[in-house]
């Protein structure tokens, strides 16, 4: 097979490069350099051809005392080097060893290629990462002053819901022992009636306030999270046992099929303080005398994930995004004395505290719901 070889002179190829080329001596005299070397000294090749580099290019007498070509000559291998001309542009000069037959350096050969594009795009991306860190140390800064504020104002909020909490406790403590007394020894049934709407009331606004202050308890930095390691399900059937009155009296069935094996790691007051709420957010919404809570433990590789359904009225797709703000009720119509509406927003905070999450969902209005929340699994 026959394969033709170009034929095209190497210096016609070294002339359409946009590098300066050129082929210098040990003493770097030019030997021969391109036409773009040529034209950068301002001379035709016969002119350029004999004179030193150093002359030609640089204006000097002598070497430039960086000079890569001649660092090439010293060392053997190539050099290179980065410089500024008065022009203001920029340079990338390579200085490359050219050797004999014998491995010794004979010539060398200079290649300069003009970076200002390039350099100028550095100096601006220089630029402009430090104006963006200038802009982020003031983002940083006023975020530091708002969230300062923030905290500020919560625990301004905090500390007054504290104290209004107990202020507002101490004349409640009196109605609470003396309108249980004054009911039970009323004879007239008006007036027994007006003390029981009164005295339940009374006790209403006791669930509200000690419901609120624990509220803010919880968004206290300060409330911590006391870990311990124990069977879900055991603590879950005390909490039922607990609460079988309730269940009982609105003829609810209350199915426990968490597996019996199910540990976590958690606050277990908290954790308690989460089911008791949920359970009657169940059974307040479950008005039929046959209805269903069930607990059970959702299917999840990377969590434990708990699930309590009812039975009971459900939920609208408005009415879910709210489910867990503050004082929110979802059937408004209803009055309730043991309601404080800030019960689903004090089981969302515990379980973030834990570093899980809590949500509901809900197939619409009579087809009960679902509250889900998710826990850290237990290490051991």
């Amino acid at each position: 097979m026959h394969t033709e070889t170009c034929s095209v002179p190497k210096e016609i190829l070294l002339d359409n490069l946009k590098e300066l080329v050129s082929h210098e001596s040990a003493d770097m005299k030019i030997l021969w350099a391109n036409r773009v070397a040529c034209e950068r000294g301002g001379m035709t090749i016969d002119e350029i051809v004999g004179r030193y580099c150093y002359m030609v290019w640089a204006g000097r007498t002598e070497p430039c005392p960086d000079c890569p070509v001649l660092k090439a000559l010293e060392t053997g291998k190539p050099e290179e080097i980065e410089k500024q001309t008065p022009d203001g542009r920029y340079w990338l000069v390579r200085g490359y060893p050219i050797f004999d037959e014998t491995g010794k350096t004979s010539n060398l050969c200079e290649l300069t290629m003009d970076i200002t594009a390039q350099k100028n795009a550095e100096h601006e991306l220089r630029r402009m990462h430090k104006q963006l860190e200038k802009t982020n140390q003031h983002l940083e800064e006023l975020v530091k002053q708002r969230t300062e504020a923030l905290e500020k104002s919560i625990k301004l909020k905090d500390d007054f819901i504290n104290q209004l909490g107990h202020d507002l406790k101490n004349p409640l403590g009196p109605l609470l022992n003396l309108l249980p007394v004054a009911e039970k020894n009323e004879k007239d049934p008006k007036q027994k009636e007006i003390l029981n709407v009164i005295n339940r009331n009374v006790k209403y606004m006791k669930s509200l306030v000690n419901k609120t202050i624990q509220l803010a308890q919880l968004r206290s930095p300060n409330t911590t999270v006391q870990y311990e390691h124990f069977n879900l399900k055991n603590e879950v059937t005390e909490i039922l046992e607990t609460n079988k009155m309730m269940f009982k009296e609105r003829h609810i069935t209350i199915q426990n099929d968490l597996p019996d094996d199910l540990y976590i790691n958690a606050d277990k007051l908290k954790i308690d303080e989460v089911f008791n709420n949920l359970l009657n957010n169940a059974v307040k919404y479950t008005d039929t005398d046959s209805g269903i809570i069930n607990i059970n433990q959702a299917k999840d590789d990377d969590c434990v994930t708990i699930s309590i359904t009812d039975s009971g009225i459900g939920m609208s797709k408005e009415e879910i995004p709210h489910i867990f703000d503050e004082f929110y009720k979802a059937d408004s119509s209803r009055h309730d004395f043991d309601s404080s509406g800030l019960g689903m927003t004090i089981c969302k905070r515990i379980i973030e505290m834990h570093g899980g999450r809590i949500w509901a969902e809900s197939e619409g209005a009579g087809k009960g719901s679902t509250f889900y929340f998710t826990l850290p699994k237990s290490n051991k």
